[in-house]
């Protein structure tokens, strides 16, 4: 993006995921939450912006965009509940 011109500091991101699904490694093996952390170094570091978040738990998510929506994401959760970001 940078080679068409965007300026760094006005991207910015809406992230989701990095659920702890796996009951039997969540205790002491959690790869969410590395992830989740490891990320949000690495845009910091990037002077990148989090518009939003949705993350952690332990229910999987499954996400719509809608192009003709400003920008709003639809996150369907595994344990049935609905969310917008």
């Amino acid at each position: 993006m940078g080679c068409k011109g965007t300026i760094r500091g006005r991207i910015g991101v809406k992230r989701n995921g990095d659920a702890a699904m796996f009951a039997q490694f969540s205790e002491n093996f959690s790869i969410g939450d590395k992830n989740l952390q490891a990320i949000r170094v690495l845009l910091k570091e990037r002077s990148i912006r989090i518009l939003a978040e949705d993350v952690g738990g332990k229910a999987g998510r499954r996400i719509v965009s809608c192009p003709g929506s400003c920008g709003r994401i639809t996150i369907r959760r595994g344990d049935g509940s609905y969310g917008e970001i």
